[in-house]
Order: structure tokens, then C-alpha cells, then sequence
């Protein structure tokens, strides 16, 4: 078996994936263990295991949710493995591709220098489309330790779609 995720975007999270595991046997599973393998195990996560440590009867089911969290782009891919007990092994390989969004600030960071109490700087930054679609609706704000110490004078982003630019 394979699953393909898809693309999804770097530092996001795909929609789970459950994994049912079946008896089809006629008598009752050794322990089962799940483990997750490959290349790119860092970038999928076992959320649910319902498996590890259960023996299943005739005909039993248990269950293992997984997803893709990309940490850096380009194909990814892992393999879900159930060892049963004491020597029959059930693997199903997931693939994705982690995708970077494209967007870029003009800077990646603003520097604003010693400023005198009550006094106003102002500096600009552009934003960049460098992916291959438009993107949706973008939503600006100043996040992190001090943002409350800034404001945002002019914002030609915000409810905005940016189409790809070179």
C-alpha cells in the first residue's frame, strides 16, 4: 500500500491519515508493534496508536493515525511498519512533497536605530510572490516581543491576493 499527501505547505500539517490494521487471519495476532521508518521520518507524525501492544482476533482491527509536517521542501517520504509477533511484518509507504509558500519580505529584517522618545521612524518593506499561483487572501500583523511598541502606518497587503511575480 502507498498514501501520497500531496503538497503541503513548509511549518503546516496535512489532514490525518487513518491506517485501519486487519486480522484476516483465523486465530489471534502476536503483539503487534508499530513503528514509523525512512528517510523522512522527522517530517510525518504517528498521532494515534491504537495498535502497539494488542493482539488482535480473527477478524480484529485497531487503528493508526498519521500525518506530514514538512520541515523543508522538496519530496518526502517514510514507511508506517506493524511487526506482529513473531514474524509477520505490514508496512504501507507515505510520500508527499513539503512546498514553500514563495512568499518573501523585500528584507528579512527592518532596522530602525536609536529613536528619541516621542519621536516616529517610518520603513518599508514589499512582499514577494516568487511561487508559480496567486496566493488567497493575505492577513498582515506585528507579531513578537515588543510588536506592541510599532504600528503599521500604510498596508496595501491586507484582503489582498498576490499574484506570481519574477
Amino acid at each position: 500500500d502507498e498514501h501520497d499527501f500531496g503538497d503541503i505547505l513548509l511549518g503546516m500539517s496535512s489532514e490525518t491519515l487513518q491506517l485501519v490494521l486487519v486480522n484476516r487471519g483465523s486465530a489471534r495476532s502476536g503483539e503487534v508493534t508499530v513503528t514509523l521508518t525512512g528517510q523522512h521520518v522527522g517530517d510525518f507524525t504517528i498521532t494515534r496508536d491504537l495498535c502497539t501492544g494488542t493482539h488482535l482476533p480473527s477478524g480484529g482491527t485497531c487503528i493508526v493515525d498519521v500525518l506530514l509536517h514538512p520541515t523543508s521542501g522538496g519530496g518526502k517520504e517514510a514507511v508506517v511498519r506493524a511487526d506482529i509477533a513473531p514474524d509477520h511484518t505490514v508496512a504501507t509507504t507515505l510520500s508527499g512533497n513539503g512546498r514553500d509558500s514563495g512568499l518573501r519580505f523585500s528584507s528579512d529584517s527592518v532596522l530602525f536605530g536609536d529613536n528619541v522618545t516621542g519621536t516616529t521612524r517610518v520603513r518599508s518593506v514589499s512582499l514577494r510572490n516568487a511561487a508559480l499561483v496567486t496566493t488567497g487572501p493575505l492577513a498582515v500583523e506585528l507579531t513578537g516581543p515588543g510588536a506592541s511598541a510599532f504600528t503599521i502606518t500604510s498596508d496595501g497587503c491586507h484582503g489582498q491576493a498576490l499574484a506570481f511575480a519574477v
